[in-house]
């Protein structure tokens, strides 16, 4: 919901307002754009998970399980795009075949500029991880987050190709994918530091509980002060370790914050986050056919949340229109496969 806040006023809604002080002021507090390198952690250590329960699964499955995954919500949003608002047919055609942003064109524009160097770098690492040694493949990635990383700082994580030879968004991926991957291998080494909490004394079970609520709470709170309300960060990268805290305190779920969260209220959340995404572009352009020509636009705090759940209302639909139907038609196809294997 951050990332569509963000986007609501640095790709859409400051064309219609002209120079109204109170969303050019809001406009100026948000900066949300490094959280693309907390999506990254997160496809990475998920990448693990998926390696780690199905460590059989072929290359080929991996590539096409992924493909329809990202692939048909965003030939659904190029579509749309192309037909009904004068999208760029050029870079429409580079977003579906996953060619943006990973250094082969110069095309690194528009909202979901990620989701290619996200597709390549995950097929990538699940290459290294399934045809070598797992142990060598671990620090080859370790050494590889090290160096994406460092080309990103010194290059103020763009997204263009720098040296003739480095694309910074494929870096970024690189770096944010391999350290999730290395960081879920890390907590299943140690088994969650082998905390077994449920057969220590209260006091203890106690003081951890406070312990992590205040990671947690400390570094969101960080998180919502740098994304919304204008906080200064010298890098990134900053950015990247505090989100990696908060990440564990909620794979570790034992502060207030990641109990609360992982609520079955707020499950649906992180099914529709992928459409929601992806869908805001459009979204953003009905919004400007409408809503934003009427007089809602005064209403600042009331324009913004209607504008979020008309978002999130789009990216609801996708995913049951789009989505949940393509991921259906992989399982029954891999499930066919198999069976013909048989």
């Amino acid at each position: 919901m951050m990332v569509v806040y963000f986007h609501i006023f640095h790709s859409a809604i400051m064309r219609s307002v002209g120079e109204n002080p109170i969303y050019q002021k809001l406009a100026d507090l948000s900066d949300n754009a490094a959280s693309v390198e907390c999506f990254f952690i997160i496809s990475g250590y998920f990448l693990f998970i998926s390696i780690s329960r199905n460590p059989s699964e072929t290359f080929f499955h991996f590539s096409m399980k992924r493909a329809f995954r990202l692939g048909p919500v965003l030939l659904f949003y190029s579509i749309i795009g192309v037909l009904f608002f004068s999208s760029p047919l050029m870079s429409s055609i580079l977003n579906v075949a996953f060619l943006q942003c990973i250094g082969l064109t110069e095309n690194y524009k528009g909202i979901n500029w990620f989701i290619s160097p996200l597709f390549w770098a995950n097929l990538f690492y699940f290459a290294v991880l399934k045809y070598f040694d797992k142990n060598k493949a671990a620090v080859f990635i370790a050494v590889l987050v090290y160096f994406s990383y460092l080309s990103c700082v010194t290059t103020v994580f763009g997204r263009t190709t720098v040296l003739g030879i480095v694309n910074l968004g494929l870096a970024r991926a690189l770096a944010g994918i391999g350290l999730g991957y290395l960081l879920g291998l890390t907590l299943s080494k140690i088994n969650h530091c082998h905390l077994s909490i449920n057969h220590q004394s209260r006091i203890w079970r106690l003081f951890v509980f406070l312990f992590v609520t205040f990671l947690e709470l400390a570094s969101a709170s960080y998180l919502v002060y740098c994304f919304l309300l204008g906080g200064e960060y010298e890098s990134r990268f900053v950015v990247v370790v505090i989100f990696t805290i908060l990440f564990v305190c909620f794979l570790y779920q034992r502060g207030l914050l990641s109990r609360a969260l992982n609520l079955k209220i707020f499950a649906p959340l992180g099914r529709y986050s992928y459409s929601i995404y992806v869908m805001q572009q459009i979204s953003f352009y009905l919004l400007m056919r409408s809503l934003w020509k009427t007089a809602l636009i005064d209403h600042v705090a009331l324009c913004i949340l209607v504008s979020l759940l008309f978002s999130v209302i789009i990216g609801i639909a996708t995913y049951y229109l789009v989505e949940k139907p393509c991921m259906k038609l992989f399982d029954k196809i891999s499930f066919d496969q198999l069976k013909e294997s048989e």
